[in-house]
Formats: structure tokens, sequence, C-alpha cells
């Protein structure tokens, strides 16, 4: 229990993202075909059953991720509070954010069984009813669920997110494997178009909810580059912008190839691919918010501007010079050499002995005969340094005093 106690932060992040992927995906393919399969269902003559089933499947896909997503969490919350509390498992089972869950967890499930066989308007009226259960669901484990006081302004303004996240970024999938069932010219351009309506609708969504988010839950600028939960929110903006920029330019691909203007769809497609790879990572980027609380919560202990400045700025390492030419010139290396050797004389001189003091007498070094060497390593090593052709005294560029010179 301890273990997964020390995980369990890092766990929930992880679960929280794979989650709102997978909701977003099937919540975006359930809306995929009550506004686009179905009323484009008497233009696509030759690819309308194709595209039903597309968004069919990745509905069914995203429910199945939902349902495992969603349990998961489920146990993992539910076994840390029995844990943390002391208290029996059936007794957290009654919490309301496990219930919640629960009622996620069937409606996800639900969806995955009404995606199957042929999608009639009855059909997908029961999907359109088990996805809004299914997202209402989730707005109670929110952040705006567990504001204290008013909550009504807040849960409209992330119901508005995540509903515009459904309409551009979960039907993606779908609306990928969509363009490849068209059949004709005409086809692709009728789906390329409704669905950039679809886009533009959750992009407008999108933003108000973002605002509304912003003002309830970070409150300023301050709160942007102070705080954990701002700075996580500036960052999911900025994706945001880039992935806006895709969706522009895959707007004007997709009006471009409707008007005949030599686009092709294999363009359109490559866009979406890319649009896939952003929209999971702003999602994932989402659900990681989760774990930190609000910024208007935190009023205390916030950056500075001056520290978050000096955090960001890049450490700019010093220019390294080359030493000079006269550093490395011969009398320089002469001079360097002959104060070395002066130096390690100086260390090598005998101290005086004082009798009674309880030490030995300093030791004298030895010297062979017939011959102006010592024999101790340290002023062999020296003499070695200083001279280069030490042996026979000649070539001598040490010191003209030096012991191996004659």
């Amino acid at each position: 229990m301890d273990t997964l106690v020390d995980i369990f932060g890092y766990l929930t992040v992880v679960l929280n993202g794979i989650n709102l992927v997978a909701m977003t995906m099937a919540f975006g393919s359930v809306l995929f075909l009550t506004c686009l399969a179905l009323p484009l269902a008497s233009q696509l003559k030759l690819s309308g059953e194709a595209v039903a089933e597309a968004g069919a499947r990745y509905a069914r896909w995203g429910g199945i991720a939902t349902a495992i997503a969603t349990l998961s969490s489920l146990t993992l919350n539910a076994l840390v509070l029995s844990g943390t509390l002391d208290m029996p498992v059936l007794e957290v089972a009654g919490a309301f954010f496990i219930e919640a869950g629960i009622v996620q967890t069937l409606a996800a499930i639900a969806i995955v069984v009404a995606a199957r066989g042929h999608m009639t308007r009855p059909r997908v009226a029961v999907l359109t009813a088990l996805a809004l259960v299914m997202l209402v669901a989730s707005l109670a484990t929110s952040h705006a669920a567990a504001r204290p006081g008013e909550r009504v302004w807040m849960l409209l303004a992330t119901f508005s997110h995540i509903l515009g996240a459904g309409l551009w970024l979960g039907g993606l999938p779908a609306f990928l494997s969509s363009l490849g069932q068209a059949q004709s010219r005409d086809e692709g351009a009728a789906i390329g178009q409704r669905y950039s309506l679809m886009s533009i609708t959750g992009v407008i969504l999108i933003v108000l909810g973002a605002i509304g988010i912003s003002i309830g839950f970070i409150g300023g600028l301050q709160g942007f580059y102070g705080t954990a939960y701002g700075a996580m929110a500036a960052t999911k903006g900025v994706m945001l912008g880039i992935l806006l920029l895709l969706g522009l330019g895959n707007f004007r691909t997709i009006r471009r190839f409707a008007a005949g203007q030599g686009e092709s769809l294999t363009r359109v497609r490559r866009f979406v691919e890319v649009e896939i790879a952003f929209a999971i990572a702003i999602l994932l980027a989402a659900g990681s918010i989760t774990s930190q609380p609000p910024a208007i919560d935190l009023t205390d202990d916030r950056a500075s501007w001056a520290e978050v400045v000096e955090r960001m700025t890049p450490i700019i390492p010093p220019r390294l010079e080359s030493p000079s030419h006269d550093s490395l010139a011969i009398p320089a290396l002469q001079e360097k050499l002959d104060k070395e050797w002066r130096e390690q004389q100086a260390s090598n001189r005998p101290q005086a002995f004082v009798p009674g003091a309880g030490e030995l007498p300093p030791a004298t070094p030895m010297t062979s005969p017939g011959r102006n060497t010592t024999t101790t390593g340290r002023a062999w090593w020296s003499c070695w340094w200083a001279c280069s052709r030490c042996w026979n005294g000649r070539a001598c560029v040490g010191p003209s005093t030096g012991p191996c010179c004659s």
C-alpha cells in the first residue's frame, strides 16, 4: 500500500489523460454520426454506409477505452482512499466521485453496445443521449464540481470546453477514415465542408469555455505565470494555437479542393493526421492539469515575474580564449621551469632539529659518489623535468645550476 500511495499521483495523471482522450474520441465519433453521417446520407450515395460505419467503429473503440480507464481510475482511488483512511472498501464505494465514475462507465459500455448494427436515426439518437450522459458524469469529477459556493457558471464553461473538443478533435479519426471512403470528388468535398463547419463550432465552444475557466480558475495574469496550474494552462493554450493554424491550413485546403483548384484529398488527410497527433498531446496536457489545484486558490508563494525571467534565461558559458603566444614562448617556459625548480629545492631543504621536541631528526638525502645527482625520488623527478638529456649532462634546458647540468 505504501508503494501504491507513492506512485498514486503519477498513475492518476496518466489515467486521467487516457480517459480524456478516450472519452473525447467516443463523444466526438457519436457527434460525427449525428452531425455529418446522417445529414449527408442522401448525398453520399456510394459511401454513406462506410462513413456511418467509420463513426460507429471509433465510437465503440472510444467507449471500450473509456470504460477501462474509468474503472482503473476508480479502483486506484478507492484503494488509496481506503488505505489512507482505514475505511472498508464498501464504505468508500459510496463516495460521490465513485458513483459518478460508475455512471460514466455504464454509459460508455452502453455506447459500445448501441454502436453495433445499422446506424438508423433512432439508434444515433440513443447514442447521442448516452454520450451526453457520459459527458455530464465526467463533469462530476472536474474542478468545477469541486468548487465551493456557486458552481453553475463554471460547470457550463467546462461543459462548453469539453463539448467543443468533442466536435472538433474527437471526430478527427472518423473524419480521416471517411475521407478514405469517399468514392468521388463531390463526396469528399461534401464530407470535408461539413466537418469544417463542425470544427468551427467546436473552436468557438472551446474558446468560450477557456475564457470562463481562465476567469474562474486562474483569475489574472499573475496566475498564469506564477502558478503551476496557470503555466500548464498557458502551455495548453500555445499548443491550441498551433493546432488552430493546422486547422486553418486544412480549412483552406478543403475549400480549394471543393472549388477544383488542383488540391487532392491526400493533402487533406495529411493535415488531419497531424491534427490528430496534436489533439492527443493537448488532451493529455488537459488531463495533467487536474493534478494541480486551481491558480485562484494559490494566493501565497506565487513566483514573481523577475523570478520567472531569471529561471527561464539561459546561462551563457564564458567564451574560451587561447593563451597568448608570449606565455608559450621558450623564454617564458624557461623562467617558469626555473621558478618551479627553486621552489622544489626550497621544499627539500633540511629543517633544524631541536632536541627534546619529541620528534626524530629529519633524514639527510643521500647522494651517489662521483655524480652531482640526488637519489631521492623528488629531486630526481625535478631533475628529469628540468633537463631533456639529464643522464649525460648535455643539452640542458633547466637552471644553469641544476644538479643535472655539467
